[in-house]
């Protein structure tokens, strides 16, 4: 995390979420890069980011076996 970040940004991205939500996790990737990540609870976090990876991954993967066409016949050079 990047201690530089825009901490009333911040805050209120928290407080926003905390009014909402029991559990969150939020990512930033500014311009320049820079990432920063928040979470309510650190076990939390880690989950909630680890399974947004794997539904992202999981979507991907089903986007691209949606694109075969799975009825076309392989020709054979016989």
């Amino acid at each position: 995390m990047t201690e530089e970040f825009n901490e009333d940004a911040v805050e209120l991205v928290r407080a926003i979420l905390s009014e909402h939500f029991t559990n969150y996790a939020f990512v930033v990737l500014e311009d320049d890069g820079t990432l920063f990540y928040d979470y309510n609870n650190h076990i939390i976090g880690e989950t909630l980011f680890a399974k947004s990876l794997q539904d992202m991954q999981a979507e991907a993967l089903s986007e691209a076996l949606g694109a075969i066409d799975w009825d076309e016949e392989e020709e054979d050079d016989d």
